[in-house]
């Protein structure tokens, strides 16, 4: 059996509301033959949805804005992306703790030939944050206190996260205020460097 070819990832962080899903999807979706796109928070809430083992177990964490547990993350992220043959792949909403990251890199040393290239951080403000998680309509997770909840959560673990990937040379920050035109941009800037 040929092995995989080498393939990049890119992880997309940001505050819930921060436009990283749908930026991410943005950049992905004229390139589906090259770029992989995965979102955690999609995938959870499929899950969920399905009302999988791995679902039940993250739904009292999904729905109080809390992080799901590490171990059902991992299983449901490595599900998806092991097998994809794209050389770049996306995931956006992850990782959300120096926790998370320090799994991504125990797991991302098991694939040989899916190297993590950069971690995308796309800023907001906390009041546009607010203002766009509010007015989707994606479900249980976008109400005000569980907002609160997610910003919380989101805010207490960045500058660890911001520090680990900064000390390696991987962060980088795009301007997430700016038009959507522009930060696709900008994302794709980020993942033409090394092409």
């Amino acid at each position: 059996m040929n092995p995989l070819p080498y393939r990049r990832l890119f992880c997309v962080i940001g505050a819930p509301g921060s436009g990283k899903t749908t930026i991410a999807r943005l950049v992905s979706r004229d390139q589906r033959d090259r770029i992989g796109h995965y979102s955690v928070g999609e995938l959870l809430r499929r899950e969920i949805a399905r009302d999988s083992e791995a679902g039940r177990r993250a739904r009292a964490c999904v729905e109080r804005g809390k992080l799901a547990p590490l171990d059902v993350v991992m299983q449901i992220l490595g599900d998806a992306i092991a097998s994809d043959r794209r050389p770049c792949l996306l995931i956006d909403g992850f990782p959300r703790s120096l926790e998370q990251a320090l799994a991504l890199d125990e797991w991302l040393a098991s694939q040989s030939s899916l190297t993590l290239a950069a971690v995308i951080e796309v800023v907001v403000s906390e009041a546009t944050a607010r203002e766009r998680a509010l007015s989707r309509a994606r479900g249980s997770d976008d109400r005000p206190e569980v907002f609160r909840e997610r910003m919380q959560a989101y805010l207490e673990f960045l500058s660890a996260l911001e520090d680990y990937y900064e000390t390696r040379g991987i962060l980088v920050r795009i301007d997430g205020e700016q038009a959507v035109d522009e930060v696709v941009a900008a994302m794709q800037a980020v993942l033409m460097t090394g092409d």
